[in-house]
């Protein structure tokens, strides 16, 4: 999670692509939203961001981990007397009030993940390599091999397009920015950087630069040639991959998305009314 607070806009063929983002509040909560304004509109429309719309995936490894750290922080917990004087269905409030639970394990994860997207875009942009002295020790190992990936990359004589750039579907009706659009090979890829301690691309990764790529030419761009993911982990490994998704899958996933959230908004309506007709 980045504490920055950031005011992107983009012009592009169709209208205006917008992204806000403020410092975390003190109860860790963020706002970040991409809003759209097609040309000759008024009034802009926010959209879902691709990590959004794919929230609907079952991610199994990431259940896997929020359980790993639940149980891990507990035991920590009850070793440094932090639950003394607790009843058992006490135990999560002490964790998330100490800041030990998967959700400030996940805005750490966040903070890393955004180190080193940075540090790579500085690589193509300006040339500087990244040294992992320069960093909190506990990202040091995933900048190893981050720099592995981009000693691989140049010998492969990557040719960097564009990085960070904001895109939007105008029919699908999301948005996101990509972390990287590069030639490999003389050939435009849409490459998508994650972290992980396992360093292992999962099955729930492969749609998003896929998304990406189709926001990008519905942007204006060239279509690319293909899809990359790129995992990187703690001890200095990667992993590349070419993304298993088709267009057909990301067209789902957002139906799926829209789907959910039409019954989520019938159930609240239902309650309502019956709240009001109850009252």
């Amino acid at each position: 999670m980045s504490d920055e607070r950031i005011r992107l806009r983009r012009k592009v063929p169709w209208g205006l692509i917008e992204f806000e983002q403020d410092q975390p509040k003190k109860n860790g909560w963020q706002h970040r939203a991409y809003f759209v304004t097609p040309a000759g509109n008024k009034r802009r429309e926010r959209y879902p961001s691709v990590t959004t719309f794919g929230g609907v995936l079952d991610k199994p490894a990431l259940t896997r981990w929020k359980e790993d750290t639940g149980v891990r922080n507990a035991i920590a917990a009850e070793r440094a007397g932090l639950l003394n004087g607790y009843g058992i269905d006490e135990v999560a409030t002490v964790i998330r009030d100490n800041r030990m639970g998967s959700e400030a394990a996940l805005g750490a994860a966040a903070t890393r993940g955004t180190d080193i997207h940075a540090l790579i875009e500085r690589y193509f942009t300006d040339g500087e390599v990244p040294n992992p002295a320069d960093h909190p020790p506990e990202h040091r190992g995933y900048i190893r091999g981050a720099v592995r990936w981009l000693l691989s990359a140049d010998a492969r004589g990557i040719e960097p397009e564009a990085s960070e750039q904001l895109v939007a579907h105008p029919d699908l009706r999301y948005a996101g920015r990509y972390d990287l659009r590069a030639r490999l090979g003389g050939l435009a890829h849409i490459i998508d950087f994650k972290t992980n301690r396992h360093g292992r691309v999962w099955p729930d990764h492969h749609y998003q630069p896929v998304a990406y790529a189709m926001a990008d030419a519905a942007c204006g761009a060239e279509p690319v040639h293909g899809c990359l993911i790129v995992a990187i982990g703690p001890e200095g490994t990667y992993e590349e991959m070419a993304s298993c998704a088709e267009e057909a899958d990301v067209r789902a996933i957002v139906d799926i998305y829209r789907r959910v959230a039409r019954i989520e908004a019938g159930v609240k309506a239902t309650r309502e009314r019956s709240e009001a007709l109850a009252a």
